[in-house]
């Protein structure tokens, strides 16, 4: 790691880091649309400690060469995750290895320090489309466990979308203001038997999703039965005006109603009438509820998959 100098996480990082991930994205032939916005919303929550869960290496002009960050599980959890990658033009410098060795170290002092009682695994992503970090998690004993899929759909304002009635007395709507705390509640119901699902407490939460600055309560939608929340989807508006659909639920009782579709229909035409041309969202390739099927008939297509790799902590 010659002329790289190891630093901690300070706030100023979120853009160089979505940058230095758009970089390593780029390299591999995906789209690089990762905002200051996203890193914010997305990590900040759950950087718990920043001088100690984070390593980043910058090159002698202050440029963010590699970075590895560490996320222990939420409380309940067994999931950790380590994210970052090296900027492609400091690769096979052993730069990834070092960076790996560092992030389970400081894992196994986190899950001795809060949970020896519990076994851990260990979740890494990246895009099926680089082999290199392929090979580097697989000479750690990581193994692909899941893949998920990067859908896109071409908005056109010109085609209205078809209107469908909501079932039964069922109501379609905007979030009122003040039930964000139901929010989380049919959020926790919904994904409460998806693969990989944590426990994630509701301040986490919040910042992650209805009090990020990418939110858009416009492009989001519930469907109430009565006072309760059956059904949701949740906008946010990301790099280049295209609006990102960062979660669709449903309440287990509720599902094979075409609650899904009704609000993606309903969130698409409303991202349409204001000028948006592309819609994104990430998907369970073998999701328990067939939401890749869901999304292909409003429109979506398959524009990149990505993998999770995953291996115990262990010692």
């Amino acid at each position: 790691m010659t002329g790289l100098m190891a630093r901690s996480w300070t706030d100023g990082d979120f853009v160089a880091y979505a940058d230095l991930r758009n970089s390593i994205t780029a390299a591999g032939g995906g789209d690089a649309l990762l905002t200051e916005s996203d890193v914010r919303s997305g990590l900040g929550p759950m950087l718990s400690d920043p001088e100690h869960d984070a390593k980043l290496l910058v090159s002698a002009d202050g440029a963010l060469a590699a970075a590895a960050i560490v996320f222990a599980p939420s409380a309940g959890g067994e999931r950790a995750r380590i994210s970052g990658g090296v900027r492609p033009s400091w690769r096979d410098q052993g730069i990834g290895r070092e960076l790996l060795d560092w992030a389970l170290e400081r894992l196994r002092l986190l899950h001795g320090a809060s949970a020896p009682e519990r076994d851990w695994l260990v979740n890494v992503h990246t895009p099926r489309h680089t082999d290199a970090g392929e090979r580097l998690f697989a000479r750690y004993g990581f193994r692909p466990e899941r893949y998920f899929f990067d859908m896109k759909a071409s908005l056109d304002p010109s085609s209205p979308r078809p209107v469908a009635p909501a079932p039964g007395r069922v109501r379609v709507m905007c979030l009122p203001p003040g039930l964000e705390g139901e929010l989380y509640e049919a959020y926790v119901a919904a994904f409460e038997d998806h693969w990989g699902h944590e426990p994630i407490p509701l301040d986490r939460w919040r910042a992650m999703t209805v009090d990020s600055e990418s939110y858009r309560s416009e492009l989001s939608r519930v469907v109430l039965d009565g006072d309760e929340i059956v059904a949701f989807t949740l906008g946010f508006v990301g790099i280049d005006g295209e609006v990102y659909i960062g979660g669709v639920g449903t309440r287990r009782r509720w599902r094979k109603r075409g609650l899904a579709s009704l609000l993606l229909n309903d969130v698409l035409g409303a991202a349409e009438r204001a000028g948006l041309a592309v819609a994104r969202l990430d998907v369970d390739s073998d999701s328990v509820t067939g939401a890749v099927g869901v999304y292909e008939r409003v429109g979506f297509r398959i524009n990149a998959t990505n993998c999770i790799f995953s291996r115990p902590l262990g010692d």
